[in-house]
C-alpha cells in the first residue's frame, strides 16, 4: 500500500486536508469535487486492487472502530461498533485467550 500511495502522489497537485491508513483502509478529507479523480487514480494502479468509497451520512463517518463526525467544521471521535450487544465476555471463562482478548 506504501509504494501504492507514493505513485498516486507523486503527480498529485489536488489539497488532501488529512490523509490516514491502517492497512488497507483510507480515511481522506478533501473537497468533493476532486474524490473521483482521487478514486480513479488509485484504482488505475493495479489491475487486481479496487478500492471503494464511502460517504459521510448526517456529518458521520465509520471508520474502524470510530465514528468521525464533523460538527461545525470540528471533528469529535467516539466508539463505533458494527454489532454490539452490550455483554462482554468475562476473562475468566473458559473460552480461549485469543476470545477474551478480541483477537478472533
Amino acid at each position: 500500500m506504501e509504494d501504492l500511495e507514493e505513485r498516486v502522489f507523486k503527480f498529485f497537485t489536488i489539497r488532501v486536508s488529512a490523509y490516514f491508513r491502517y492497512v488497507d483502509d483510507v480515511f481522506m478529507i478533501t473537497s468533493k469535487d476532486k474524490i473521483t479523480q482521487i478514486l480513479n487514480s488509485f484504482n488505475e494502479q493495479h489491475d487486481r486492487l479496487k478500492f471503494t468509497i464511502e460517504y459521510e451520512e448526517n456529518h458521520c463517518l465509520n471508520f474502524l472502530d470510530l465514528s468521525v463526525i464533523n460538527k461545525d467544521n470540528t471533528i469529535i471521535l467516539d466508539w463505533y461498533h458494527k454489532t454490539f450487544s452490550g455483554r462482554y465476555l468475562s476473562f475468566y471463562s473458559n473460552h480461549s485467550t485469543c476470545h477474551k482478548i478480541g483477537n478472533t
